[in-house]
C-alpha cells in the first residue's frame, strides 16, 4: 500500500457499559446409572452450571490464560432451592435440598468482549420422587434495552421414575454470553438442544419472575425445534435474552424437566469501510475490506453430535472464512464456550487458501465429566464482525442403544410380502437432523 493511500475502517455506534457484572449463564443435572440403586430412597444428581460474567468487574469474575490453565474458578452467589425444600420424607427418612456455591473453573475469556465464562458440576444427594426447582439469583445485569435488574435462572429437578421405567435426565444447551448483530439487519440465532434420553425437545421464552428475572419480555420469533430465534436488530445497545429449554413426553405432552439459557445480544451499527483514493498512486492494486461477516466452513455442521470415551483424547478441526476473495480483512478471533479441560490452539492461516483459517481443539474428558458437554463458537473478523455461533455436542461415556432381547416383530413365519418389521432399544433413537 502507498504512504498516500489511507483505508479507514470503523464500526459505528458500538454501545459500551459497565453498568454491572452478569451475562448469563444456563443449568442443567444428570442421574448417571451407576449412581442409582433401586432399593435405596436417595439418588445422587450431577448439577452442571455455566456463568458469563464482565471480566473487569471483580477479582472473583476476572480470567485469562493463567486462570484457565491452573483451573482458577469465578463465580457470584449460591445455587438455591426455592420453595419448600426441607423437611423432606422419603421411606421414613427427612431430607434437605442442599445449597451450593456458582463458583466454576474459567474456561473461557474475552478482552474485546470484556466477559469469563465457566463451567462446573457439583453432586448433589437428594430424595427419590420428588420435583423441585433450583435457582440462582443475585444483581445486576448490565444496561440492557429492556430489563436491567436482576437476574433468575430456573432449573427444575424430577427423580420420579419414567414410564420407561428409567430416571430422567435433563436436556443441555450453551451459548456464547454475548451474540453481536448489526442494526437494521434480521439475524438467525440457533439455539442448540441436546438430550441424553432422546427425548423430544422444544424451547420456549422464560415467562416467570423465577424463570427470567428482570428480562422476560419476548425480543423476536423463537421456533420451538429446532430451536431458533429470529431478531430484527432496530435500537443500539444490549438485549436480554432468557429462554427455557423442556424435555417432554410427546404421548402425554408432560414436561420431564426444564433448563434455563440466558444470553446477551449486542447490536452495533454496520460495517462501513471508506477508501480515500490518490490519483497519483501507482502501486499494487489496493485490497478492499470484506463487509460479508465470517462463515464457518468445517468438517461437521452445526449441531453434531460427537462420542467420545472419558480418558481419550478427540481433537477437532474449526475451520472459518472471510467469505471475500482477496480481500483485506483477516480472522482475528473465535469466541468460544467450552467444557472445562479443552485446549485451543492459536489460529493459524490455511497454507492452501488466505481467506481460510483453522484452530485446532482437543479435548480428554475425565470420568466424571459423563454426559451432554457443548463447545459453541464465534469467528470474529479484523474489521469487528461477528459470523454466526456454530455448536458441537459432545456425549462422553454415553453408551449406543441397545437391542431388547425378543422384541423383534414380526416373528416366524411370514407372508413372502411382508415390508414392515420393527424391533425395540433400550432407549429412543434420534434420527439425525441439519439444524
Amino acid at each position: 500500500m502507498g504512504a498516500n493511500q489511507l483505508v479507514i475502517i470503523f464500526l459505528l455506534g458500538i454501545v459500551l457499559t459497565n453498568a454491572s457484572h452478569y451475562r448469563g449463564g444456563s443449568l442443567s443435572w444428570s442421574i448417571h446409572e451407576n449412581t442409582t440403586n433401586g432399593s435405596s430412597s436417595t439418588v445422587l444428581v450431577r448439577i452442571t452450571q455455566r456463568h458469563s460474567y464482565r471480566k473487569t468487574y471483580s477479582s472473583n469474575t476476572f480470567c485469562n490464560q493463567t486462570t484457565i490453565a491452573t483451573g482458577g474458578m469465578i463465580g457470584d452467589g449460591s445455587v438455591t432451592c426455592l420453595g419448600d425444600c426441607s423437611g423432606i420424607s422419603s421411606n421414613g427418612s427427612v431430607y434437605t435440598i442442599p445449597t451450593f456455591s456458582t463458583n466454576v473453573p474459567c474456561t473461557d475469556f474475552n478482552d474485546d468482549f470484556d466477559y469469563s465464562s465457566g463451567e462446573g458440576s457439583v453432586d448433589v444427594i437428594v430424595p427419590r420422587d420428588v420435583r423441585f426447582t433450583y435457582a440462582v439469583q443475585s444483581c445486576c445485569w448490565i444496561s440492557l434495552l429492556e430489563g436491567s435488574g436482576s437476574w433468575s435462572l430456573a432449573l427444575v429437578v424430577d427423580t420420579h421414575t419414567r414410564r420407561n421405567g428409567k430416571l430422567n435426565n435433563s436436556p443441555k444447551t450453551a451459548s456464547n454470553p454475548v451474540v453481536q448483530v448489526q442494526l437494521g439487519r434480521t439475524h438467525t440465532i440457533p439455539i442448540p438442544m441436546a438430550d441424553t434420553d432422546g427425548d423430544a425437545l422444544r424451547c420456549r421464552w422464560g415467562n416467570t419472575t423465577q424463570e427470567c428475572g428482570s428480562i422476560c419480555v419476548p425480543k423476536g420469533q423463537l421456533q420451538a425445534f429446532p430451536c431458533q430465534l429470529t431478531y430484527e436488530a432496530t435500537t443500539l445497545g444490549y438485549e436480554g435474552i432468557a429462554l427455557v429449554i423442556e424435555d417432554y413426553d410427546p404421548i402425554t405432552n408432560e414436561t420431564l424437566s426444564s433448563i434455563p439459557l440466558q444470553f446477551l445480544i449486542r447490536i452495533v451499527d454496520q460495517t462501513q469501510v471508506t477508501v480515500l483514493p490518490d490519483l497519483n498512486y501507482t502501486g499494487s492494486p489496493i485490497l478492499q475490506a470484506c463487509t460479508v461477516p465470517p462463515v464457518y466452513v468445517g468438517d461437521r455442521h452445526h449441531g453434531a453430535c460427537i462420542g467420545v470415551a472419558s480418558n481419550t483424547t478427540i481433537t477437532e478441526r474449526i475451520v472459518v472464512k472471510v467469505p471475500c476473495n482477496e480481500s483485506s480483512t483477516t480472522i482475528t478471533d473465535i469466541l468460544t464456550v467450552s467444557p472445562s479441560g479443552m485446549i485451543k490452539s492459536p489460529i493459524t492461516v490455511d497454507l492452501n487458501n488466505n481467506d481460510t483459517y483453522i484452530m485446532f481443539i482437543e479435548w480428554t474428558p475425565l470420568p466424571e465429566q459423563y454426559g451432554i458437554h457443548q463447545l459453541c463458537f464465534t469467528p470474529v473478523d479484523s474489521i469487528g464482525q461477528n459470523g454466526q455461533q456454530v455448536c458441537y455436542t459432545f456425549q462422553v461415556d454415553v453408551g449406543a442403544p441397545q437391542f431388547i432381547n425378543g422384541s423383534m416383530t414380526p416373528k416366524g413365519l411370514v407372508l413372502r410380502n411382508q415390508a414392515l418389521w420393527s424391533i425395540s432399544t433400550d432407549r429412543n433413537i434420534v434420527p439425525p437432523h441439519r439444524q
